[in-house]
């Protein structure tokens, strides 16, 4: 029997849709292959850059999260050490790594804000991504036993009656503390004479002996010899648990908040998941228990502040403090 011309093209037509309709059925029951994503970060270990030699504050706290990384990020973090100018080095180094959220690192507020200011470091705010804080100390000022200036109110008043005849000693030619006390000044309209001293123990030393009328230091270095200074401010934006009866310079009037902050940075761009991923992780270590337990009996002040609050303060500090030391170290 002969097929007509139109019966061959309708067999022909049938025949093309049922093989679709086969092969539309078998792609529909075999899964596709998984795209490689930032989805699936972190695959191996990440390298932890810390600008500062092994043992220091840095290297503590950040092994003190390590302890528990594996359970976050299926491994344990790499430490990597690149110590040198004040860790500038380091810094400039994570800037400078790939953006693909295996190289991440640890830096101090606001030495390393400071040290772009200076010139000294490769970088800027906007050099890095930034994670979280998981720690912080303010500065507080201090006088020695004896001293005519207990509170904040007898300093300043002393101050605007002797301009630049009050001596406050800082650690260091251009921290924290000096920067601190450059606030104060500008927010109490007062001058001081700012002496840098080498480090902490020479500022303790330097206001006992009552070679300097008062000190500007970071409370850590204070708080295990307490009992031996007035402590007259915290510059911090609440009352401190290790020195609960001492005012913030904001009570008083003087809106003046500085303190070194322990943040985590990686290089500028990373992809937003791989980011959240760091910040989450990290967080669920910052709220264990045994992590705060570890970081109070190492006289450790915890302060979480999320990646975005912290290039907030970064970058409000950053232009406060550039401001001020060109106004007042000409």
């Amino acid at each position: 029997m002969r097929l007509g011309r139109k019966s061959i093209l309708s067999a022909s037509f049938l025949l093309i849709v049922l093989m679709i309709l086969v092969t539309g059925c078998g792609q529909s029951n075999t899964p596709a292959p998984e795209k490689k994503s930032e989805v699936n970060y972190p695959e191996r270990p990440i390298n932890m850059i810390v600008p500062y030699d092994p043992g220091g504050g840095s290297d503590m706290l950040t092994r003190m999260l390590d302890k528990h990384a594996k359970e976050q990020f299926g491994n344990n973090f790499t430490f990597v050490y690149k110590p040198g100018a004040g860790g500038a080095i380091g810094a400039s180094d994570i800037a400078k790594e790939k953006t693909d959220g295996y190289s991440i690192g640890t830096v101090n507020i606001p030495n390393y804000l400071l040290q772009s200011i200076s010139g000294s470091g490769d970088f800027d705010v906007d050099s890095f991504d930034y994670i979280c804080q998981t720690a912080s100390d303010p500065q507080i000022l201090i006088t020695p036993k004896g001293s005519n200036y207990t509170t904040v109110e007898e300093f300043v008043q002393a101050a605007k009656e002797n301009p630049k005849k009050l001596t406050v000693g800082v650690p260091g030619a251009l921290g924290d503390g000096h920067v601190a006390t450059l606030m104060l000044m500008e927010k109490a309209g007062i001058e001081v004479s700012i002496v840098p001293l080498k480090g902490g123990s020479d500022l303790l030393s330097a206001i006992l002996g009552k070679h300097v009328d008062a000190g500007m230091a970071n409370i850590g270095v204070v708080i295990s010899e307490k009992d031996n200074f007035n402590i007259l401010g915290v510059t911090f934006d609440r009352r401190h648990d290790f020195v609960p009866d001492v005012p913030t310079f904001k009570e008083k009037g003087y809106d003046v908040q500085s303190f070194v902050g322990r943040i985590y940075v990686a290089p500028k761009g990373l992809a937003p998941e791989v980011l959240q991923k760091l910040e989450t992780g990290l967080k669920n270590i910052w709220d264990k228990k045994e992590y705060q337990d570890d970081m109070k009996n190492a006289k450790f002040s915890t302060d979480w502040k999320t990646g975005a609050e912290v290039k907030e303060f970064v970058t409000n500090y950053y232009t406060e403090a550039k401001e001020l030391i060109e106004k007042y170290n000409k």
